[in-house]
């Protein structure tokens, strides 16, 4: 669930009103009158003082929606379940990340300790993309930004590290894992919208990064 807040956004409306001539008077106002002009429309849209306001409504995730989101992307990788805690308990459930409230980190129990879990995209990240796609198509929006972001570290370490790194390859297995996490997802998308043809075809793509990205 998502918690709606009201935004104003304030747009100079010459170029939407062109055509239209500001009345002549002071301070532009009709014969001189207070107030200036004004021309009112209900809903989202109106025109006040030759300005444009546009209001809409930008959700808010909670952490609950941005859970969510993390457990349908697997970020973190191999975290098939995701608890909410005040501080962390003496041992872990296998597999379950926890975010700890107090600090905003999240932590895994492995091994006989806790450690902190790499995240491949921020929270707040999450909430905005969200709040601007939704609940139902950010997986696929997270998906794309993650494989984009590894896909630009894979050439740099390449680079420092040697392609017999175990770094290097890490970070390769996590790109190769998050693409095609990602191809599945618009995939998906697009049999769900009813956007695949079914046809089949082939086509040429210029190769970016060694055809990493």
């Amino acid at each position: 669930m998502s918690t709606p807040n009201s935004v104003i956004h304030r747009f100079f409306a010459k170029f939407f009103l062109s055509g239209h001539k500001k009345p002549a008077g002071k301070g532009g106002n009709p014969a001189g009158g207070a107030g200036g002009a004004r021309l009112n429309r209900s809903g989202n849209l109106s025109i006040i003082d030759y300005t444009l306001f546009v209001k809409h409504t930008i959700y808010m995730a909670t952490w609950e929606t941005i859970r969510d989101v993390r457990l349908a992307v697997n970020d973190p990788a191999g975290v098939i379940s995701i608890l909410s805690v005040s501080a962390l308990p003496s041992t872990g459930v296998h597999q379950t990340g926890y975010y700890l409230d107090t600090d905003g980190l999240y932590y895994v129990y492995e091994d006989g300790s806790w450690s902190e879990l790499e995240l491949m995209i921020s929270d707040d990240r999450i909430s905005t993309i969200i709040g601007v796609v939704g609940e139902d198509l950010a997986p696929c929006r997270v998906l794309g930004i993650i494989a984009r972001g590894l896909g630009t570290r894979v050439p740099l370490v390449r680079t420092t590290s040697g392609t017999e790194s175990a770094e290097y390859q890490r970070i390769l297995d996590l790109y190769r894992f998050y693409r095609g996490l990602s191809e599945d997802c618009k995939e998906q998308h697009r049999e769900d919208t009813g956007a695949n043809t079914g046809r089949w075809g082939t086509t040429a793509t210029p190769e970016i990064a060694g055809g990493l990205l």
